[in-house]
């Protein structure tokens, strides 16, 4: 999602801590006044990032959606993250990111995942439930309803003899597990 750099319409600031050599625009392009272009960036674990090199070499990648941040709004609060607004990562225009605490960031992401190659610790979390606020576990046993206070409690009970792995596919494929039904409360 980059586009060529527009002067006219666009404001353009030097980014912090490598003035003179790059500056960034609201659409998030980056300038290099050393090559006297737009950074092509790399798109790294599903966000943009350029590759800087400060004055006395040895540079690395920054994302895009700090460098907009931290150029225009500025320094990013302790305990926070930057985050897009319209949930779309590669989106880095100014007008589409915020800065939320890390706390907020993990609830939403855990409310919202959905892309496993995104988010690879996504084992523990089951598509369409929302575990932030999830109250426990309910396992049927022919007619007996048992009540868990979480997927934990269910587990070292050892009701089912299931570990963790197996008890996230059984949820992963509907709930049914050698004639038990288990549902999230």
């Amino acid at each position: 999602m980059w586009s060529k750099l527009s002067i006219m319409d666009n404001e353009i600031r030097p980014v912090p801590g490598f003035e003179g050599l790059y500056s960034i625009d609201k659409l998030g392009n980056v300038y290099s006044h050393r090559m006297g272009k737009v950074v092509r960036p790399s798109l790294i674990q599903g966000y943009y990032a350029v590759h800087l090199t400060p004055m006395g070499g040895g540079g690395k990648y920054h994302l895009i959606r700090k460098l907009v941040m931290l150029t225009f709004v500025g320094v990013c609060p302790p305990r926070s993250c930057v985050v897009s607004k319209d949930e779309d990562t590669q989106n880095h225009r100014l007008d589409n990111l915020e800065y939320k605490t890390k706390s907020a960031c993990m609830i939403k992401a855990y409310e919202t995942v959905s892309d496993r190659r995104h988010h690879p610790k996504e084992s523990y979390v089951i598509p369409g439930v929302p575990l932030a606020k999830c109250k426990g576990v309910r396992v049927q046993i022919g007619g007996e309803l048992l009540n868990f206070g979480g997927v934990g409690e269910l587990l070292k009970s050892d009701v089912l003899g299931i570990g963790r792995r197996q008890f996230n596919r059984v949820m992963k494929n509907g709930g049914e597990y050698k004639g038990y039904k288990i549902e999230y409360l």
